[in-house]
């Protein structure tokens, strides 16, 4: 059985490929939407491991634009620092901005969504249908030419930010979780050597 990213991360084993599955710790997925109560302060986080493919750039121009009309919003950038201070700065962060090439949202990204973030990524279905159909309303979509945009989008209506969250959540608890990954594998290895 082959898992990976069909078109994502494209391969030379050749053959019928199943998602790639994520296995993001149960104990890790957070159960209240609470940071959503107060939005008077909007934090965004972006943790790129690698700036450049990251669109780390795009990042930048993007919160420097924000920055000039939104006064209230809190960028962090954090590169290079522990995991433990990612995750906190997830806790507090209302929205996430992931990675601006890919079709898939990576780890951060789950990470993400399972701490209740609203998560931006240019992941999306019709790029990696493996994502599943649900996966288009888990994030918002964006690439590096319309992040400006988007972030614009959200941060005019921070009301529907907690549903928007709660869409992520449950599509990372669905498809990216220990437990749904591990029963997901189970039942293609299985069928897979029989």
């Amino acid at each position: 059985a082959i898992f990976n990213a069909r078109n994502d991360q494209l391969s030379y084993l050749e053959g019928h490929t199943h998602p790639f599955l994520y296995f993001y710790p149960d104990a890790q997925f957070v159960d209240t939407t609470a940071k959503f109560d107060d939005t008077e302060r909007i934090v965004v986080v972006h943790a790129p491991s690698n700036p450049l493919l990251k669109g780390t750039n795009a990042v930048r121009e993007a919160m420097a634009r924000i920055a000039e009309t939104h006064p209230n919003v809190e960028y962090r950038e954090l590169i290079g620092v522990p995991h433990e201070q990612v995750l906190a700065a997830l806790d507090e962060a209302h929205i996430a901005l992931n990675e601006f090439y890919a079709s898939v949202p990576g780890v951060f990204g789950v990470e993400a969504l399972a701490r209740r973030c609203v998560l931006v990524t240019s992941a999306r279905s019709q790029d990696e249908p493996d994502l599943g159909a649900d996966a288009d309303d888990a994030w918002v979509i964006a690439d590096v030419h319309t992040l400006h945009e988007k972030l614009l989008d959200a941060l005019a209506q921070p009301e529907r930010m907690p549903a928007q969250a709660d869409r992520g959540w449950r599509w990372a608890r669905d498809h990216a979780s220990a437990t749904a990954s591990a029963a997901f594998a189970k039942t293609k290895i299985y069928v897979s050597t029989c």
